[in-house]
C-alpha cells in the first residue's frame, strides 16, 4: 500500500525556522547537513552557495511582523497578513531570479523556456516559469548566469528583444510591467571622422544610458554605421534623429517592429495612436518641421522632413538560402531563369564571391 507523507503544521514551522536561520546565517548550513543523510539537501547547498540576503529598500514595509493594514478586516474578503520571517525566506529564494518577457510577439512557453536556456544556463542549473500575460520567471543556481542574464543582454529571440529586470517581490504580471529595455541602435551616415568613443558616448545618453559600444561589426573602415547599446525607457517616445554640425543624421533601432510613427513611440501602430484619435476628435494640429526647405546641394532625406517614419527602424540582413524547386527540378518563381551551377564562372568557390559584403557579419550581429 503506498504511503503518503503528510506534513504537519509543527513540523513545517520547524522547517520554516531552521530555513529563517540559514537566511541570517548562510554558513550555518555546512555544518548542519539533513539529519540521517550525511549529505547536504538541495536547498542547503543552495543557500550555502549564495551571498547573504539582500532585502530592497522598499521591502522594508512589507516585512513588519504582522503587515497591518488600515481597517478592519471583510469577512467576504478576508485580508492574507505574510510575517516578517516567511517574506524574508521569499527574497532569499528569490535572489538570483529575474522577470522577463518578449517585446513586440508572444511566445509559446516551451519555445521560450528552451531559447533561454541555451542562452543562459551555463554554469548552473535554472528554472523557468510562466507567470502570465507574456511575462516569465527564470531563477539561477549560479549568480554568474543570474548577471549575465541581467546584464549581458541585449538578448534576443527571431529578432525580438527580451526585456529583463531584477525580480521584485510584489511584482503582478496583470498591472506591472517592464519599462526599459537595452537596444542596438546604428548611427547611419556618419563621417569617418567622428568614428570617437567620445562623440558615441554623446549621442548614445541623448538617447538613453550607453552600456556599450559595438566596434566589430561597425565597419569603421568603411564608414557605413557606427553601432552602439543603449538602455531606453519604453514609456518615452523614441529619438529618431540627433544634428552634428548643422547636419540632421538619422538613427535606426534594431529588433524593434511597434513604433508609431505618428507619436515615435513604441508599443501601438500608427493607426491605433492614440494621439492620432485625440487630433481627429479635436481637429488636426498642423505640424511645423524643421529644416523643412533645405539648401538646394542638400539631400532631401526623409529624417529631415518628418519626426518618424519606418526609416528609423534598422532593416535585418536577409539570410541567403537554397532556392525552393518544383517536383521539376526547377526553382519555383524563377523558371525563366538558368539554374547555376557551383563550378561556373571556372571555380567551385565562385559562389563565395557573388555574396554581399558583410552578410555573415550582418547575421553575427543578430546571434547571442
Amino acid at each position: 500500500m503506498e504511503t503518503i507523507s503528510v506534513v504537519t503544521a509543527r513540523a513545517y514551522e520547524e522547517e520554516m525556522d531552521t530555513e529563517l536561520q540559514q537566511v541570517e546565517d548562510p554558513l550555518a548550513a555546512e555544518a548542519v547537513p539533513e539529519s540521517g543523510t550525511g549529505k547536504a539537501s538541495y536547498r542547503d547547498s543552495f543557500l550555502r552557495n549564495s551571498p547573504p540576503m539582500d532585502i530592497p529598500e522598499g521591502d522594508e514595509l512589507m516585512l513588519d511582523e504582522s503587515n497591518r493594514e488600515d481597517g478592519e478586516d471583510d469577512p467576504d474578503c478576508p485580508t492574507i497578513r505574510i510575517k516578517k520571517r516567511t517574506n524574508a525566506i521569499i527574497c532569499n529564494r528569490c535572489r538570483r531570479a529575474i522577470t522577463f518577457r518578449t517585446l513586440g510577439k508572444t511566445f509559446p512557453f516551451a519555445f521560450v523556456h528552451r531559447r533561454v536556456q541555451r542562452m543562459w544556463d551555463k554554469t548552473g542549473g535554472m528554472k523557468v516559469g510562466d507567470i502570465g500575460n507574456g511575462y516569465f520567471q527564470a531563477t539561477f543556481d549560479s549568480q554568474i548566469d543570474h548577471d549575465r542574464a541581467l546584464y549581458g543582454g541585449p538578448w534576443t529571440t527571431e529578432d525580438h528583444y527580451i526585456a529583463a529586470e531584477p525580480w521584485r517581490l510584489d511584482f503582478d504580471p496583470d498591472f506591472d510591467t517592464i519599462d526599459k529595455t537595452s537596444v542596438w541602435v546604428r548611427l547611419s551616415r556618419l563621417p569617418l571622422a567622428y568614428f570617437d568613443e567620445e562623440i558615441f558616448l554623446d549621442i548614445g545618453n541623448k538617447l538613453g544610458r550607453v552600456e556599450k559600444i559595438d566596434y566589430n561589426t561597425a565597419n569603421r573602415f568603411r564608414g557605413i554605421y557606427a553601432r552602439i547599446c543603449v538602455e531606453i525607457d519604453l514609456r518615452k517616445r523614441l529619438v529618431s534623429k540627433y544634428r552634428i554640425k548643422r547636419r540632421v543624421r538619422r538613427v535606426e533601432y534594431e529588433g524593434l517592429h511597434i513604433v508609431c510613427y505618428e507619436c515615435g513611440h513604441y508599443g501601438h501602430t500608427t493607426e491605433n495612436c492614440p494621439q492620432r484619435k485625440a487630433e481627429a476628435d479635436t481637429g488636426p494640429n498642423e505640424r511645423s518641421p524643421a529644416n523643412k526647405n533645405p539648401g538646394s546641394n542638400q539631400e532631401i532625406r526623409p529624417e529631415i522632413l518628418e519626426d518618424f517614419g519606418p526609416w528609423m527602424l534598422a532593416t535585418r540582413p536577409k539570410r541567403k538560402g537554397n532556392p525552393m524547386k518544383n517536383k521539376k527540378g526547377e526553382v519555383k518563381g524563377n523558371e525563366n531563369l538558368p539554374l547555376r551551377t557551383d563550378t561556373e564562372n571556372g571555380s567551385r568557390f565562385s559562389v563565395l564571391d557573388r555574396e554581399v559584403d558583410g552578410t555573415n557579419e550582418g547575421e553575427e550581429m543578430w546571434r547571442r
